[in-house]
């Protein structure tokens, strides 16, 4: 695993569609919270102007736009993030662009790192029948994953059931990032996550860095619900 404090693990979802709402969260969140995730809706609402904001907090922003186009589009893509906002340090494509040899490297990214998803962690085995594929997920995992590297990436967004096969099959250096982080405690309603663990299972799997969402924002007490799944990632380091 990357040498990652503990304090900077865990990465909370600012999966809202308004702007403020995801700053103010953001705001109330930052004792606990030194990364944030802005996805499509997110960004769709706020633009650079959020991801900059969240920045001015003294965070950093991972942003999952996931990418996925021609070669060409996809490499000039990243340039832009990785020249428009400092505060970004992670941002997504998918595995199922085209395999260029390569493309990260050659997009000459000064500090970005590129993730690359695999299999979405609303994902079972039956979902991968029904779009016949015949791997476990496990299998399909790591071979998205294989695909992924020969891209040139720094690591693959996956559920935390598959982060041990990964991390025994390529090694310390590649970085794992998981959503599907379900506290014991937590109540989440509505969940569409079909592949999902603690925080203390997703690390003992080798996990680098946790995205969490909902079991935090929907918490009666945010903040309180942070510190616990910060503290659930300290015990389980030591």
């Amino acid at each position: 695993m990357v040498n990652i404090p503990p304090a900077n693990r865990l990465i909370f979802a600012l999966d809202l569609s308004s702007p403020e709402e995801a700053l103010q969260l953001a705001e109330r969140l930052r004792p606990q919270v030194n990364l944030f995730k802005v996805g499509l809706e997110a960004y769709l609402a706020g633009g650079n102007d959020l991801v900059r904001r969240i920045g001015s907090l003294e965070a950093r922003v991972f942003l999952d736009l996931k990418l996925l186009d021609i070669p060409a589009t996809v490499t000039k893509a990243l340039r832009v993030i990785d020249g428009q906002c400092d505060c970004v340090f992670l941002a997504t494509i998918h595995v199922l662009n085209n395999p260029v040899p390569d493309l990260v490297r050659k997009a000459g990214l000064s500090r970005l790192k590129v993730l690359a998803v695999t299999a979405l962690t609303s994902k079972d085995e039956s979902d991968l029948r029904g779009e016949g594929i015949p791997q476990s997920i496990a299998e399909y995992v790591i071979a998205l994953a294989e695909r992924a590297l020969s891209m040139g990436v720094h690591g693959v967004i996956c559920s935390p059931r598959e982060a041990a096969a990964l991390r025994e099959r390529f090694g310390p250096s590649l970085l794992i990032v998981t959503p599907g982080i379900r506290p014991a405690w937590a109540e989440v309603s509505g969940d569409d996550q079909k592949r999902a663990a603690t925080p203390a299972e997703a690390i003992r799997a080798g996990v680098d860095y946790l995205v969490v969402g909902r079991p935090i924002r929907d918490a009666k007490d945010p903040l309180e619900a942070a510190r616990r799944v910060q503290e659930e990632i300290r015990e389980a380091l030591r």
